[in-house]
């Protein structure tokens, strides 16, 4: 049996329609708001990523609840961070998009690792906590990155 370890600190949490997702709140950058009138285009080269003529100099992309790359734009995704753990080499900031975004500071949570059969080899996926009666999966940021956007960026 997999051992139950204790994380704390402050974190940051997200939404992906009714998917919830942890992060490190040291990997996250400031968030963004988008209303609900900013237009959307898939980029020319990268697929999966996303362009806005409201925003210069970014790359926006907006992740499914299996945390892969989704192909379109999700109507209801209005708040951008960036993941500091890894940074684009290039004149553009990429921004990762999600429906909801909090903050969690100082928090002691109990993390329970997934079973076996459900943890593939290279999910980022480290296990999951409980908040507010719900389930939570606590991620790696630098795994998560390369878990969705594989080869896209090297």
């Amino acid at each position: 049996m997999k051992k139950i370890n204790k994380i704390e600190g402050n974190f940051a949490l997200f939404t992906i329609d009714d998917t919830k997702i942890m992060l490190p709140q040291s990997d996250v950058g400031r968030a963004e708001y988008f209303s609900s009138d900013t237009q959307w285009s898939p980029h020319k080269t990268k697929k999966g990523m996303f362009v806005s003529d409201n925003v210069k100099d970014c790359l926006f992309v907006f992740l499914s609840h299996d945390l892969r790359l989704e192909s379109s734009v999700p109507s209801h995704r209005f708040i951008g961070l960036s993941l500091k753990e890894k940074q684009q080499e290039q004149d553009q900031q990429l921004i990762w998009v999600w429906s909801s975004a909090q903050i969690l500071m100082n928090k002691q949570f109990q993390l329970i690792p997934l079973p076996d059969f459900v943890c593939k080899e290279q999910s980022p996926v480290l296990g999951y906590v409980v908040y507010n009666n719900h389930i939570v999966y606590y991620c790696d940021t630098k795994q998560l990155i390369e878990h969705s956007l594989g080869d896209i960026l090297s």
